[in-house]
């Protein structure tokens, strides 16, 4: 097998609430199904199914104000740890139906609060891929593009990779094949992130910018980041560094 140096991580990101704002860690275990605890809570219309059941941000931009977190301890085999809900204000609220009001009632609308498990079969309320990851360069493409910086909280990733100068290939590149870290988790790369227009929100003030969906259609045709599933959970940290490992599909 040949592994060839990509980068390494710089921010990891965790969003235990799906369209809340997300928690800054340095060190993360990986799950089957991505980040331990990653969307493991979601606001479900329960008049809808499937994907267009989960409430988000692209509705309702309020939701981007709310911080989530998990605590380090507390969790069990059957139910991660109480997730705490810092309102904009600072405010400590609880995953309860108070917040459903909090976040402004949804009017003639049936809202549920749903918790996934620790060991759900399922991708919780993740995309196509467990983990979401972008890289340096390609959100430099779109600064140049804008001709100013970019947050790159508005992509929402998990795992932000600073690329290696001599990197050949950027992560649209690497679909079908597996990133190797340090610790031995490994990840398959399976398709890259078609955006919408949630990167459009700025995640501090929620203002809409729609040159930034623009510049991602103009440079990228919509796509900015790829998803990954695991293939062997383990541990992340900022610093790690990425092995690319090519898969021939044509002997497998």
């Amino acid at each position: 097998m040949s592994y060839t140096y990509i980068g390494k991580i710089t921010h990891l990101t965790r969003y235990p609430v799906k369209s809340m704002a997300g928690e800054a860690m340095k060190r993360a275990p990986i799950a089957p199904y991505g980040l331990y605890g990653d969307r493991s809570h979601a606001l479900i219309d329960n008049d809808k199914e499937g994907w267009d059941s989960f409430i988000t941000a692209r509705r309702y931009p309020q939701m981007l104000g709310y911080t989530a977190s998990l605590p380090d301890s507390g969790g069990t085999k059957e139910a991660f740890p109480e997730v705490q809900i810092a309102a904009p204000d600072g405010r400590l609220l609880h995953w309860t139906d108070d917040l459903l009001e909090e976040l402004g009632g949804f009017p003639n609308r049936s809202i549920s609060l749903k918790r996934h498990r620790p060991d759900s079969k399922e991708l919780l309320a993740v995309d196509a891929g467990g983990l979401l990851l972008i890289t340096d360069r390609s959100l430099r493409k779109i600064e140049e593009r804008m001709g100013a910086p970019v947050d790159p909280r508005r992509f929402r990733a998990n795992i932000m990779i600073e690329l290696d100068e001599d990197a050949a290939e950027d992560e649209y590149a690497w679909v079908g094949s597996r990133l190797h870290l340090e610790d031995g988790t490994v990840l398959e790369v399976v398709e890259p992130c078609e955006r919408c227009m949630l990167v459009t929100l700025d995640p501090d003030t929620r203002e809409r910018n729609n040159a930034v969906l623009l510049a991602v259609k103009d440079v990228m045709n919509l796509q900015f980041g790829v998803y990954a599933s695991v293939i062997r959970t383990g541990e992340v940290a900022v610093g790690d560094k990425l092995y690319m490992e090519k898969i021939d599909t044509a002997s497998s």
